[in-house]
């Protein structure tokens, strides 16, 4: 889940931003201070998530211990850009 996160963040605010490095950091900060409550709302208003598919995340989220669910390096530090 945490990839997909991150990964439409970057899509949705690179036009933003100087790089993609500095756009991909965006993109991890965001995703390491979200409350449960927010992506499940970012969801529903960004990218029209369905009743049905907000039902599933919110199950998948609540399996985590602590919220922010993603605020542990584990599940962003690993994204990074490369190339030219």
């Amino acid at each position: 889940m945490a990839a997909t996160l991150v990964t439409l963040r970057l899509y949705q605010i690179l036009p933003n931003y100087p790089s993609v490095t500095v756009a991909l950091q965006a993109a991890q900060t965001w995703l390491r201070g979200l409350s449960s409550a927010e992506i499940l709302d970012w969801l529903k208003q960004e990218q029209q998530a369905t009743e049905e598919e907000l039902e599933e995340v919110e199950d998948r989220l609540n399996l985590f211990e602590h919220d922010p669910p993603f605020a542990n390096a584990y599940y962003w530090s690993a994204f990074t850009a490369a190339g030219l």
